[in-house]
């Protein structure tokens, strides 16, 4: 069993915290029998959400005695300088040994950073050492410096989003086959789902049926007066080789990708309207904008293909005159 240790002492609500949690549980609950995962409690921090991280079967494991008392929302910059620093030099032989005898397969190393990674420069592990960057990072000298200095013994740095991940390249201080993108779980879809499942209304229609999709309209705005998200994904399924194309089935399949779209938007706009921040979003296809390469038409029919691609052409168009109709949303 993988052996994972989780290193993020706080001092104040920041984002990070969340992530850490979801990022552990994520993995305890996905790979139950994997891995041991622990998040590792410098100065009592982890006791705030302690009932929450053992109920998913996630230790939190104490590297020392500190138990500080702080509020978190009256830190502030002076006092938070002085916490790190605390945590640094009472922390340094507790994670030292920790690391020495526990041999964790891998540290995740989220704030602060300075101490594992000064003991990563200075001692030898077993133990693989990931660099999690929160954000767009402020380098100073000294943290430049030491992230390259340890730059060859790093195993991987995680970045947030594309514009850390290309920031980080072009400091040019990693290796660049080390860097990878890690989108924070800040989401928990669970949690969302149990909130809302006492207020979501299946309404199930059939797409290629017009009349079937006034009908769900007029259903839906019986009973709400505004919508906050509509969200469309209609798409009829690709026929195969060979199918025989009439003027009922060719309007069938055009209908189920845009005709349906089309209607149901316009039938619910003025719920949408009255929403202070109501938004739309139909959901496309490449072969809206793009045609297939020559060879690809070898392996399909010129006629249900190209019936798609226009029904999403049709769409995106439509999408462009939304904005235009809903700019003062």
């Amino acid at each position: 069993m993988n052996k994972i240790f989780y290193w993020s002492p706080y001092l104040s609500n920041v984002a990070t915290i969340r992530n850490v949690i979801n990022s552990a549980l994520s993995l305890k609950k996905y790979n139950y029998n994997s891995y041991d995962v622990s998040l590792l409690d410098t100065i009592g921090e982890w006791k705030l959400y302690k009932e929450e991280i053992i109920q998913n079967k996630v230790n939190i494991k104490k590297i020392n005695n500190l138990n500080l008392n702080f509020d978190l929302n009256k830190s502030g910059y002076f006092k938070s300088r002085l916490y790190f620093i605390f945590i640094f030099i009472f922390n340094f032989f507790p994670l030292l040994k920790l690391l020495k005898i526990k041999k964790p397969n891998f540290l995740i190393v989220h704030l602060l950073t300075s101490l594992p990674l000064t003991l990563l420069l200075l001692f030898q592990f077993k133990t693989k050492f990931i660099l999690r960057i929160s954000g767009l990072p402020r380098l100073n000298f000294i943290r430049k410096m030491l992230w390259r200095l340890i730059g060859k013994k790093i195993f991987l740095v995680t970045c947030p989003s594309k514009e850390t991940l290309n920031y980080i390249n072009e400091l040019n201080i990693f290796d660049s086959k080390k860097v990878t993108l890690l989108n924070d779980p800040i989401i928990d879809v669970s949690k969302i789902h149990n909130n809302l499942k006492k207020k979501i209304t299946w309404n199930f229609f059939d797409l290629l049926d017009l009349n079937s999709v006034s009908s769900v309209a007029a259903n839906i705005l019986s009973n709400v007066s505004k919508i906050d998200f509509l969200i469309n994904c209609a798409m009829s399924s690709y026929r195969g080789k060979n199918f025989s194309y009439n003027e009922k089935n060719f309007l069938e399949e055009f209908n189920g990708i845009y005709g349906s779209t089309f209607l149901i938007t316009e039938k619910l706009l003025p719920a949408i309207r009255k929403s202070k921040n109501g938004k739309i979003i139909n959901v496309g296809s490449i072969w809206g904008s793009n045609s297939p390469k020559f060879e690809s038409y070898l392996d399909m029919d010129i006629a249900p293909t190209a019936n798609i691609s226009s029904g999403k052409a049709a769409l995106m168009q439509y999408t462009k005159f939304l904005v235009l109709s809903l700019i003062h949303i």
